[in-house]
């Protein structure tokens, strides 16, 4: 089963996250690479200066060797001197949906549910009704079982407009109480000044293409 990796790195480099993130391109993701199994890396620039990673792997197992890999060159690169890992949130693909294959991803958002429910359940709860999901400009959702029990669901978007308008939509759907996600799962949203942390894309790469630049933003709530 494919497995999600999200790190998070607080703090600020001598140079810019840019700068830091191209050197993780072209120093990291190479040998992320050769160790096997990574499907999707995204490095992010976060608005508080801070930045992530985004990885999708074939199974946990290759993510434990992306782990390792990342973890040596991360300890010995000067250029990350300056970062410290902060959060880390892991767990087993339940579902990846794919709303617009051809769609470029500049925006996302990553919903964190505190609930009894699978992410299979919950994954089956976001596509009712599917007003949320035929929003045009949705692109990719991957909803994981995270590791800690809760369930993650990380969404991209054309843009910060559509993304906004998905969260409407969401809003509108939970405030009726009988709908299947008011019923499973409360989302656990970040206070005003850590949701204030978004981030972007700095760059996504398929183990299989080259990589493509993007603009993808992406804040917790």
């Amino acid at each position: 089963m494919a497995y999600f990796v999200l790190r998070r790195y607080s703090g600020r480099g001598a140079g810019s996250a840019d700068e830091a993130l191209a050197k993780v391109q072209s120093e990291l993701f190479p040998k992320l690479k050769e160790a096997g199994g990574l499907l999707r890396y995204t490095t992010l620039v976060m608005d508080d200066g801070g930045i992530a990673s985004s990885s999708v792997y074939e199974n946990k197992e290759s993510a434990r060797r992306g782990v390792e890999v990342a973890a040596e060159v991360v300890s010995k690169a000067r250029f990350l001197q300056g970062y410290k890992l902060d959060q880390v949130l892991e767990g087993e693909v339940a579902r990846r949906i794919d709303h617009n294959a051809q769609g470029q991803a500049k925006y996302g958002v990553a919903r964190i549910f505190k609930t009894n429910a699978s992410a299979t359940q919950i994954a089956d709860a976001m596509a009712v009704p599917p007003d949320v999901f035929a929003v045009p400009g949705r692109v990719r959702t991957f909803v994981v079982q995270l590791t800690d029990g809760r369930v993650g669901g990380f969404s991209s978007f054309d843009s910060k407009d559509t993304a906004d308008r998905v969260s409407e939509e969401i809003k509108r759907v939970r405030a009726n109480q009988s709908s299947p996600m008011s019923k499973l799962a409360r989302t656990e949203w970040l206070s005003n000044s850590a949701a204030a942390s978004s981030t972007r894309l700095a760059r996504e790469a398929k183990a299989d293409r080259a990589i493509r630049k993007g603009g993808l933003s992406t804040a917790l709530s």
